[in-house]
């Protein structure tokens, strides 16, 4: 099976790096994501980041920019050397490496923003958060607290998820991808300053019990 899923990897690869974001590669990139989060329950994280580069690729040919970064953002916890080499998938490998500058800009102005100041109000969620606890999590019985940083921008979506908290027991893959997946649905109230929105970090902390 991961040697199916490493050579599907390689000939999306190279499908990418000669500008062939077709239909057959958004296709086969989508069913390769979800083949490999349908199993994975812990390791082969490298080869689960690659599949999400290819996902988030796929997305931005198809002008989903906002998928695209989450995508390759969260690509980035499990292989940070996933992004080292965007530049080599043309020119919409391009497009996605200028994109996630302008994430890191949100970042900073999040970042500049006091939270102790009078007048400012942190970020929420809009409504009570409903877990997305995958099957290969399911299957292996995982359980485990995950805690997640992003930056909520002034639409009220998260960005740049960072992990703050997890035991050896809750980095395993498959409850990682649920707590980004549950957090990619989550829509937030934005945090304020005077009454107007602002970006601003917001940590949440995902428990995971057996089902």
């Amino acid at each position: 099976m991961v040697a199916g899923w490493q050579k599907e990897l390689d000939t999306l690869e190279e499908f990418a790096r000669n500008g062939k974001l077709d239909n057959e590669f958004r296709s086969r990139a989508d069913g390769l994501l979800s083949a490999m989060e349908e199993h994975i329950a812990t390791g082969h994280r490298k080869l689960l980041a690659r599949a999400l580069r290819a996902s988030a690729l796929a997305s931005l040919e198809v002008h989903d920019e906002r998928s695209a970064l989450w995508v390759i953002e969260t690509a980035r916890l499990f292989w940070p050397g996933v992004t080292e080499a965007l530049d080599s998938f043309g020119h919409t490998g391009k497009h996605l490496a200028s994109l996630m500058g302008k994430e890191a800009r949100l970042s900073e102005e999040a970042r500049e923003l006091d939270p102790t100041q009078e007048g400012v109000l942190p970020p929420h969620a809009a409504a009570p958060i409903r877990l997305r606890y995958p099957r290969a999590a399911r299957v292996a019985r995982l359980e485990g607290t995950i805690g997640l940083e992003v930056v909520i921008d002034r639409a009220g979506n998260a960005h740049l998820p960072q992990i703050v908290d997890g035991t050896t027991s809750t980095r395993a893959t498959a409850l990682l991808v649920g707590a980004l997946d549950t957090l990619r649905e989550t829509h937030f109230q934005p945090g304020t300053r005077q009454d107007w929105p602002v970006p601003s970090f917001h940590t949440v902390s995902l428990r995971f019990r057996k089902p």
